[in-house]
């Protein structure tokens, strides 16, 4: 008897372990009545059952659909075997419709998805994302992750060198849930897109009728996110929330504070919840410990205004970022309390001792964990000063994002970020042409006084469009005089990284555009233009490079803005590198990679501006979805040349096994156009660089090889304002092994051919001094960076947060550098400058033979 009683009992937790199962019919008593409850504290039955759906309809591992589809709390379900068609159609009308009901798959590495997972839980601290094919449980201590654990089918670890297929919502990837996966979560990179669009009420439908169905035990626990929370401290002041280091002491614990408003507003994204900054009323003596503090509710409807003294009660959060940084957060619990309404609001603090230096000299371990701030690093100055207003004066804008950046709107642009230094404290040595600052890489010099003013729903000192709808134009070296005081924060940016930012949640008549010293927009006719003139001497040419950012055959707009360039400020150059052509219809995943239309547009629109220029264009289609850019887009380089100066032979097949080209005797390419190594691992999903030989029609001798190059991004770099001190710059070595293949090429190429004139460049994206560019140039023995013969404040293609550096070059080998005319120039077209036609700068040389 207690054998058998022990076998029924064994064979119950059997049938229990397959139920918890997502695809087995269990033998205990099934969920037909499927509710929402407890829904972002943990997954749901309805979520469980929408998700399994889609990957038993779509056969991939996991499916991960936003849980904000599946939490109403009165949304109830009746699901069973055998439903008819009415009963399902009427099932579906609770589902998401238009785009909400849209599905992407695509595929995505373990590690990748952790992260994602990870990142979507840390917007609310709870469950994000309903999910089927992997479970998944997150605990957060004070904002950070204290423990994760990710499993396969609940059994199995997540591999994270694996890839996987997925399905995710394309209304979260890049719609109306703005900032989505895309950006948000890194997406645009990680995630390899297929052609094809999915619906939810579609793959629900084909589960229920299909042999695919199975009725699994819907409540089991696939998702779950925790919060640590500790006792409850009473009544703390402000500077002991803060306390003195970037981490609070109080992490974690339930704590009231008061003080006055100084900021206040409701967050425009997701998770559109209330924003508060107040500060003390009365400071300690630590500069080390800021006096204010950011409050957030997800209570919207309370009515707070700016000068009330207010108290209240929540949990010590630090706020986390991709980068590893936190701001001090009160996330309330309880109602906020108005003690008194129209305080004089706190003196603000002075910027005027901001470091100029370095942003961090800390290498003992995360900054969250160092043990106090030392004000000479300038990430620790913005820390003592987070949450409180503070004052500065004279500014000069050294970079921008938002507003009228783009010379061709793809879409409104109402938010404005001015990236800014002031005249009280900046490096002197390291400004540009136009007054903005420079990177000094060799000094770790990143310019820690820089500090963006921004536009947000906090913020209305800021002009961003004029009453006509005309943008207000803010370009490099702007100054705008006088006071400008506003509250220091550390925002979440649409990237999930964090900046120190000033919002003025008051006017500021310094901001009013009346007082910005500048000639507001700038047309591209009275920007610098080369000083290479067209040369009629058939035994002259002009090189160029030029990032075109995305240009695609569907954008004649842009097409037409980049001719009038081409012939107007570059004076129609004999050989174009042009980088980041797209196929034909963008970032569609339709039509293959071919982009003989949209070199075809360029071609046709150039050549009618410059008559004295014969062009054709030479291209190399990339493998498909394979060589990174935006998903669909098929970004490669492609080169247009002048006939009536150059010559070049087609030879081999440019497209059969990655053309593959080798130089052969006399220097011959075996494939002209090919690509350097493009099955080498150091070229993997990225772009491939192409190479191709052309002959000068003067001088037939005189055999001119161009290599063009778009080196990986730097994406997977430690942030220089980030937790991790000192920032590492990992994909730094990915190039450094993309340029000791463009080298080898190099130094084959001479070995055939020592009269050879050998030209690489494009976007190598990496500071000139990085190791990189070193392992190109080898000290300069065989390849010389062209941008060392600039003076040193023009020493810069793009602009990044404020900071101008150098990421395109054209090298040149010691048979054109020894040439007496051969000369460069960096024109400064885009990065000086708001209504831009590229991110990127163009580069051009003269040579003689």
């Amino acid at each position: 008897m207690f054998l058998k009683n022990t076998l029924f009992i064994l064979l119950s937790l059997t049938a229990l372990v397959s139920c918890n199962s997502e695809g087995d019919r269990g033998g205990i008593e099934q969920d037909t009545v499927l509710t929402t409850q407890n829904a972002f504290v943990e997954s749901t039955q309805i979520g469980n059952f929408v998700t399994t759906a889609v990957r038993r309809s779509l056969n991939v591992d996991f499916v991960f659909l936003p849980s904000r589809y599946f939490s109403k709390p009165d949304l109830v379900l009746e699901v069973r075997e055998d439903m008819t068609e009415g009963e399902i159609d009427k099932l579906l009308e609770s589902f998401p419709v238009s785009t909400k009901d849209q599905l992407l798959v695509g595929a995505m590495n373990g590690d990748d998805i952790k992260r994602f997972i990870i990142q979507r839980s840390q917007e609310l601290y709870n469950v994000d994302l309903e999910t089927a094919g992997l479970w998944y449980r997150v605990v957060f201590k004070g904002g950070f992750v204290a423990s994760s654990d990710f499993q396969v089918e609940g059994q199995f670890p997540l591999e994270d060198d694996r890839t996987y297929r997925i399905a995710i919502s394309d209304d979260f990837f890049f719609g109306s849930a703005f900032p989505g996966y895309k950006f948000r979560n890194g997406f645009n990179f990680n995630f390899r897109r297929e052609r094809y669009q999915r619906s939810i009420r579609e793959s629900v439908r084909d589960y229920l009728t299909s042999k695919k169905f199975r009725f699994p035990y819907w409540s089991t626990t696939r998702a779950e996110v925790k919060n640590i929370e500790f006792p409850d401290l009473g009544f703390k002041k402000i500077n002991e929330i803060q306390g003195s280091a970037h981490s609070s002491p109080l992490l974690s614990h339930k704590v009231t504070t008061r003080g006055v408003v100084t900021a206040v507003g409701t967050d425009r994204w997701y998770p559109y919840d209330l924003d508060v900054y107040i500060q003390s009323q009365e400071s300690d003596d630590d500069p080390r410990s800021s006096e204010g503090i950011h409050i957030t509710s997800l209570d919207n409807s309370v009515d707070i205004k700016i000068g009330q003294l207010i108290e209240v009660t929540g949990y010590v959060m630090e706020e986390a970022r991709a980068n590893g940084m936190g701001e001090t957060t009160l996330r309330v619990t309880e109602p906020m309390k108005v003690i008194s309404e129209d305080n004089i609001l706190p003196e603000p603090v002075s910027l005027a001792g901001v470091p100029i230096d370095r942003v961090s000299r800390h290498s003992g371990g995360p900054l969250m964990s160092k043990e106090s701030l030392d004000l000479k690093d300038g990430i620790d100055f913005w820390e003592s000063v987070e949450g409180m207003r503070v004052i500065t004066r004279d500014l000069v804008v050294s970079g921008f994002r938002g507003g009228g950046e783009d010379l061709i709107e793809i879409s409104d642009r109402f938010y404005l970020n001015l990236y800014v230094y002031s005249k009280e404290s900046y490096s002197e040595n390291l400004l540009s042409r136009s007054n903005g600052l420079m990177i000094d890489h060799d000094s770790i010099d990143h310019n820690p006084e820089l500090f963006v003013i921004t536009t947000n729903h906090l913020s209305k000192g800021v002009q961003v469009q004029r009453n006509n709808g005309d943008y207000y134009y803010y370009n490099i070296g702007d100054t705008i005089k006088g006071d400008v005081v506003g509250v220091m924060t550390y925002p979440k940016n649409i990237f999930g990284g964090g900046e120190y930012a000033l919002v003025t949640p008051e006017p500021q008549d310094a901001l009013q555009y009346r007082n910005v010293e500048s000639e507001g927009f700038i047309p591209l006719s009275k920007r610098p233009s080369s000083k290479f003139k067209y040369e009629d001497d058939p035994n002259t040419i002009t090189v160029n490079t030029f990032n075109l950012e995305n240009l695609a055959g569907n954008r004649q707009d842009r097409i037409d803005v980049l001719a009038e360039v081409l012939s107007g400020n570059l004076n129609c150059p004999d050989l174009i590198n042009l980088v980041e052509i797209q196929d034909n219809n963008g970032i569609s995943f339709r039509g293959g990679t071919n982009a003989d239309l949209t070199l075809k547009k360029v071609k046709i629109a150039t050549q009618q501006r410059c008559h004295s220029s014969d062009y054709e264009f030479i291209n190399v289609d990339p493998f498909e979805l394979s060589e990174g850019g935006q998903p669909g887009g098929n970004i490669r380089v492609s080169v247009m040349y002048n006939q009536d100066k150059l010559d070049f032979e087609y030879r081999g097949d440019p497209s059969k096994f990655g053309a593959h080209s080798i130089p052969l005797k006399d220097g011959m390419l075996s494939v002209n156009p090919g690509r350097v190594f493009p099955l080498d691992p150091a070229f993997r999903r990225s772009r491939r660089s192409p190479v191709m030989q052309f002959s000068l029609k003067s001088k037939p001798e005189e055999q001119i090889y161009l290599i063009g190059a778009h080196l990986n991004s730097k994406l997977g770099d430690i942030d220089f304002w980030g937790n991790r001190q000192p920032a590492v710059q990992l994909s730094d070595d990915r190039r450094s092994a993309m340029s000791a293949k463009l080298n080898e090429m190099v130094r084959w190429i001479e070995q055939e051919n020592s009269e050879a004139n050998i030209i690489v460049l494009g976007d190598f994206n990496a500071l000139a001094e990085e190791k990189s560019m070193a392992v190109l140039t080898e000290n300069e023995t065989r390849l010389r960076n062209t941008i060392f013969t600039m003076p040193e404040n023009h020493q810069y293609t793009t602009n990044h947060n404020g900071n101008a550096q150098g990421l395109d070059y054209i090298f040149v080998n010691r048979k054109i550098y020894e040439k007496e005319c051969t000369e460069a120039e960096y024109l400064h077209l885009n990065s000086d400058y708001m209504g831009r036609i590229s991110d990127h700068d163009p580069v051009n040389l003269k040579v003689c033979f």
